[in-house]
């Protein structure tokens, strides 16, 4: 299952990640450079930025498709439920977060303990601690998935001029949803035209 989060930040691990986990099928992530410290074990995923370029990547897929034993190599932590988890540090954290779906202490759903936590952290620990972007350490400019290689420079600009005309496409029906503007699909186009051509889709 593809699993790209919405941002590449060191301490950003969503649902992406864990769900196909859980599901039992073979996540092909990228996301956050810390992702290999929370796996379940050294062979949990496909990671993304360990392959040169999509053909790589591409290359292998095929290969571990057409090979049942390294499939279920990605799979330990479903198939061997003696012991599913060998990564300590995941371990550690799941048997000692008050939060953790393990807990069935009263007090509400998953969700719910999980934002009591932050409220008991922040009282007694973070009090005069405030937020800044090195708490998530988020890149300023976007990190982008390897798309360029020798081999195939062609497909950056494709996937980097879609990336530029979805963005430009959000602008213009955030701008006519605001003005409560009724539109057609060529009242559409022609407004995605006329910005793409005057390079007129900036913030």
């Amino acid at each position: 299952m593809i699993a790209i989060e919405n941002a590449a930040c060191p301490d950003y691990i969503t649902e992406k990640f864990w769900r196909p986990l859980v599901m039992g099928v073979v996540p092909i992530y990228f996301g956050s450079p810390t992702i290999k410290y929370w796996e379940p074990n050294k062979k949990s995923a496909i990671y993304v930025d360990d392959f040169p370029h999509p053909r790589a990547l591409a290359k292998y897929l095929h290969e571990v498709a057409d090979n049942e034993t390294e499939y279920d190599s990605y799979r330990f932590h479903k198939i061997n439920w003696q012991s599913p988890i060998k990564n300590n540090n995941l371990n550690y954290n799941l048997l000692t977060r008050r939060y953790h779906i393990g807990d069935t202490s009263p007090g509400g759903s998953l969700f719910e303990r999980f934002e009591c936590s932050v409220c008991r952290y922040v009282i007694t620990t973070a009090r005069n601690v405030r937020a800044d972007i090195a708490h998530y350490d988020c890149p300023i400019e976007p990190i982008y998935a390897h798309l360029e290689s020798q081999q195939e420079p062609e497909n950056v600009g494709d996937w980097r001029s879609m990336m530029q005309v979805g963005k430009c496409q959000a602008k213009i029906l955030d701008t006519f949803f605001r003005r409560n503007y009724s539109y057609t699909r060529a009242d559409f186009d022609a407004e995605l035209n006329r910005r793409m051509d005057k390079s007129d889709c900036a913030p």
